[in-house]
Order: structure tokens, then sequence, then C-alpha cells
């Protein structure tokens, strides 16, 4: 069997290789691209304070972020599929900072001057964009006519939106994106013919995803150590917290039609659109480092 173009050209969907079930023919082609501008500022502040600053505003580009089987639908036209890259982040900025306290320097108390003064706190700050969303559809019982996953098709912009919905189940719960605007393709669209629209319309990485905002933050001191008399040598305390501020960070969201939905019924099921992960909360460690 053979598929139809309105430009006349014929595409092998099928071919009737007798025995076999499934063959994979790996090929080298996907494209990927990639711009941006990168700064960072290093700067001794003074007074035991060093600061470096870094940004990242970046756009990656490809028509698969892997190995293109396991993406699947139309794999014939990959540059159906040339969209924001899965692992494209667009603006990324970290900062990092050491500072010595100046605290008990100049007392003339020996032991609060040992136990109390060259302490440094350390730490680490991040503000990241959010990595996209791919919307996934599917009818329950279908396939593509080439044995394969289908996309979605689009009945309006498809942005971040964000909102509250009070789920029946979590109560309140934040969403990101209006569900409506998504809705499962028809029966038509199934069909291996090469007709526009065919397998969905929506493209890859419609949305972007939850942004991230951390601080990890350490307090340390270097105790000197009486052994090895020839040698400098130094026992460290540190405190450390990760996610200091214990703010609340999204890492996943909903983003499927359920598969009970029939042909054209827009992607309003229950959870759909929802945030569903989260990175961990504050996390508290203490560590002894031995250093000679």
């Amino acid at each position: 069997m053979r598929g139809k173009s309105s430009d006349a050209r014929v595409m092998p969907f099928f071919a009737p290789y007798r025995g076999y079930s499934t063959i994979n023919m790996p090929e080298p082609t996907a494209i990927s691209n990639y711009n941006a501008l990168q700064s960072s500022l290093r700067h001794m502040v003074g007074r035991g304070l060093t600061l470096q600053l870094m940004y990242t505003y970046g756009h990656t580009l490809d028509d698969t972020s892997g190995y293109a089987q396991s993406y699947g639908t139309d794999d014939y036209h990959l540059s159906r599929w040339y969209a924001t890259s899965s692992i494209n982040r667009t603006h990324v900025f970290q900062g990092s900072y050491v500072s010595e306290l100046p605290f008990f320097h100049n007392t003339t108390r020996s032991l609060v001057r040992e136990v109390g003064a060259g302490w440094k706190i350390s730490g680490i700050t991040s503000f990241f964009s959010g990595q996209p969303v791919d919307v996934t559809c599917g009818v329950s019982g279908y396939s593509t006519g080439v044995g394969t996953q289908v996309r979605c098709n689009s009945i309006g912009r498809l942005v971040k939106q964000r909102a509250v919905f009070n789920d029946p189940q979590f109560g309140p719960t934040l969403t990101f994106f209006n569900p409506a605007l998504v809705t499962q393709p028809y029966l038509s669209q199934f069909a291996a013919d090469n007709e526009p629209g065919m397998f969905g319309y929506l493209g890859r990485n419609a949305i972007e995803g939850p942004g991230r905002n951390n601080s990890d933050l350490a307090l340390l001191k270097n105790f000197p150590a009486p052994w090895f008399r020839g040698e400098h040598s130094e026992v460290q305390f540190r405190f450390e917290t990760f996610n200091t501020f214990n703010h609340t960070q999204f890492n996943a969201i909903s983003s499927s039609c359920s598969s009970s939905l029939s042909f054209g019924q827009p992607c309003t099921n229950l959870g759909n659109a929802e945030v569903t992960g989260a990175f961990s909360p504050r996390q508290i460690q203490l560590g002894l480092q031995f250093e000679f």
C-alpha cells in the first residue's frame, strides 16, 4: 500500500517484509541548533567577600532530542518536528558567593577567638526557566497507519497559563496551561495518507514547564589539627542546607490527553495540566572533613 500526497510525492509507509514484525533503520539524520548569549562576572568585593555571577540567554532547537525511534511519529519527515529542544532552558542565572564572617577576630580571649573567628558562609543561588513540556494524545484501541503514536490538535494558541483548579481528590491544585485548547485528532488523521494534519497538528514541546528558584547555603570553619607535626593539617566542619529557604519548586506537569476521550474531544480530562511533582524540600546535613 502507498499513500498519495497533494504534491504528487509518494511515500512508502508500508513494505511487505514477510515474517518480520518491526524493522528498525537508524540514521544519523537529526538536526540541532544552539544559539546563546553567555556572560560571567567574578569580583572580590572586599572584606572577605567573593562573588561570581553567570547568566545565559539561549535557545536550543532540534527535530528530535534523542533516538528518533523513541519519538516514532512520522519519522519520514523529521523536519516537521523541528522545534524547541527538550533540553532547552531559555534563561539560566547562577550566583556563587563566599564570605568570611567578621566576628571575634580582635577579641583578647583566645578560646573565643579560636572557636568563634574564621567562620565562612558560602552558597549557590540559581534561577532557571522551565524545560519544554510535550503534550501527548491517543485514542484507546487506535494507532496511526504506521502503528505509532499520534499527535494532538490545537484549537488556539497554547501558552503557559497559570491557574488553580479545585481537584476533587487533592483540592486546589496549580495548573500550567488550558487543556481545553488541545483536542484529540480526528479518525481521518490516523491514516498514513500524507495529507495535511496527518497524525495530528500539534508540534513538539509546545509549552514551557515550571522554572526553578533555588538556594543552597553552607557554614564552615577550618580548625587546625595537632597531628602530623611536620605537615599542615586541618579539620573542616560544615553545616549545609539544600533548598535553604524551603521554596516549593515544581518539576512535573500532567500533559497527556486521556485515551478514553474520543476523536476531536478537548483534553479536559481530570488532572490534565495539573502540577504533579516538585523538587525536594529543605535538606540539612553536617559534615567533618580532614585535610592534610
